[in-house]
């Protein structure tokens, strides 16, 4: 099996930009921030700024919002 550099990112954690960009071009792969998502989480971001879940609230009330008003009787 080979590695698909196309579809790879690389990491970089304690690294100047100019060692990233010349690693990634030299692997052919793309050079990514830390902070991504992945399964929907975030990663590399502060846990502890509201910034970091807003999305993921918002998501899950967009979600949320449609199911009560099925499932939920007036009484």
């Amino acid at each position: 099996m080979k590695i698909n550099f196309v579809k790879s990112k690389l990491y970089g954690i304690n690294v100047e930009d100019g060692f990233l960009v010349a690693t990634s071009n030299f692997l052919l792969c793309r050079a990514e921030a830390i902070q991504f998502k992945f399964l929907g989480l975030p990663v590399g971001g502060n846990p502890r700024r509201l910034e970091t879940w807003k999305p993921m609230v918002e998501s899950m009330m967009k979600r949320l919002s449609g199911w009560n008003g099925h499932h939920l009787s007036m009484g």
